[in-house]
């Protein structure tokens, strides 16, 4: 296998040849091969769909991979700007989250990606995002600013409009129980969605405790969404969620160390119980992902797997060896796109 250099971009492509087995002990899969075209640059967020990677950098740039063969190659490029956060492919469009608001990419024809609309308010780091037909739904993340749930009209990609949001006021709110500091992580079930929030304590020394929950928005009418229910998630903060058929999928990270998956059944919302769990005090995981029956908790030099097709009882399978932090990460078939900052991108082969 040869690597294609890709301009501003490190490409390491892992490949894994164990097999993803239900071993108990769990035993750690070191990559076997790895490729590296060193160019320096740092990989922000990455996103697949079809025969494409679609890759966000620093720099600040846009990048489309053809992911067809064993090596990707770099077929298209354009500028985005700085401080970009996130990054979602829908359809006919990239939308890429930035502090001072949404870039959205033409990527209909993936050799020519090009910048046509912009989104300017302040969106901070942490910011969850997701398309239902023409709306835009995104959290404004950690801004410092009032918390809020913006609902974008996207129809014309060239002039973005709100049309709805749900905002929640920042900073001290004495008599009215903790301050709300940030919406952040959002996905969508239905009619409704679920947004995650951090809470301040007021009443701890300092430095004050955060801890968190889920906010259950009705988003039936994009222009009127409203909060119809929330759920704690006690004390801790909730670090990534995912969706998959009716089963919600959620990671915290816990106060004494570690980290915890839950899953809820999402069949009767906006009722949200919980039916299955799965903790691990000696790994810290902050990206969570799901395909087949499989979860993919992804963390510091390491990604573990879980086989979730009984969702009462999740199971470790193997943990994946990476090297560094995983700042984001996608999967399409039996492939594991790692966008790792510094580290560039890193791709890794396992089987279901």
């Amino acid at each position: 296998m040869k690597t294609t250099a890709l301009s501003g971009a490190l490409l390491a492509a892992t490949i894994l040849l164990d097999s993803c087995s239900n071993k108990e002990d769990s035993p750690v899969s070191p990559p076997e091969q790895i490729w590296v075209c060193d160019t320096s640059d740092c990989t922000r967020a990455v996103d697949v769909a079809g025969d494409y990677a679609f890759v966000v950098l620093y720099r600040p740039v846009f990048q489309v991979l053809d992911i067809t063969e064993s090596a990707p190659i770099l077929i298209g490029s354009c500028s985005t700007s700085f401080n970009t956060y996130d990054l979602l492919v829908d359809g006919d469009l990239a939308f890429v989250s930035r502090n001072v608001g949404l870039d959205i990419i033409d990527i209909s024809d993936a050799a020519r990606p090009a910048l046509v609309g912009k989104y300017d308010r302040q969106i901070g780091s942490g910011s969850g995002m997701f398309r239902r037909s023409n709306i835009l739904l995104t959290t404004t993340g950690y801004t410092g600013a009032d918390p809020s749930l913006l609902c974008i009209d996207v129809s014309d990609a060239a002039t973005p409009t709100l049309v709805g949001n749900l905002t929640y006021q920042y900073g001290l709110s004495w008599g009215e129980g903790d301050p709300m500091i940030a919406l952040s992580h959002a996905v969508a079930s239905g009619n409704f969605a679920i947004v995650s929030y951090e809470k301040d304590s007021v009443w701890w020394p300092y430095p004050p405790p955060l801890y968190g929950g889920m906010l259950l928005i009705d988003i039936s009418d994009p222009t009127k969404p409203f909060e119809a229910t929330r759920v704690s998630a006690g004390l801790a903060i909730i670090v990534d969620m995912a969706v998959r058929d009716s089963l919600l999928f959620v990671v915290t990270g816990q106060r004494d160390g570690g980290s915890r998956l839950t899953i809820y059944d999402l069949s009767d919302l906006p009722n949200l119980p919980a039916i299955g769990s799965y903790s691990d005090s000696n790994y810290y995981a902050f990206l969570v992902e799901v395909a087949y029956n499989h979860v993919f908790l992804g963390g510091y030099s390491a990604i573990r797997v879980l086989n979730v097709s009984t969702p009462s009882s999740p199971v470790l399978l193997r943990t994946l060896a990476v090297s560094g932090v995983v700042g984001d990460m996608a999967i399409s078939g039996e492939y594991i796109y790692l966008a790792k900052g510094e580290g560039g991108l890193e791709i890794l082969k396992w089987t279901p």
